[in-house]
């Protein structure tokens, strides 16, 4: 921990070389307990296809909330039917795709009114 925290001392080119130096020894230290396993690691391609579309879904949120914007608009957006939005919204956000969407505004809004 001494080791990283004296690495924000030094020029970006050193941080890097001590910082690979300091991978290094751990990947060689015996002492090493493993935390995480390759397996746990990987995700099937369903897990990668669910996150990017998620990832999606709040981008597409974000530009277009000042706008009407319908589920059957975010459907189209993302290639899927409404009822699998719905399902993606129940399963990733735990509320509806409105109540989603009013909570953003609201944000916003209250954002704005504190800037």
């Amino acid at each position: 921990v001494d080791l990283l925290h004296e690495l924000m001392t030094f020029p970006a080119m050193e941080q890097l070389s001590r910082f690979l130096h300091v991978l290094s020894l751990i990947a060689h230290d015996e002492g090493a307990k493993t935390l995480m396993t390759h397996s746990y690691l990987s995700m099937s391609e369903h897990e990668l296809q669910e996150r990017e579309r998620v990832a999606s879904v709040n981008a597409y949120l974000e530009q277009h909330f000042a706008t009407k914007v319908t589920l059957a608009d975010l459907a189209n957006y993302l290639s899927l039917s409404e009822s699998a939005v719905t399902r993606l919204f129940q399963k990733h956000f735990k509320e509806p795709f409105s109540q989603r969407l009013m909570k953003l505004r609201i944000n916003h809004a209250a954002d704005l009114l504190q800037s």
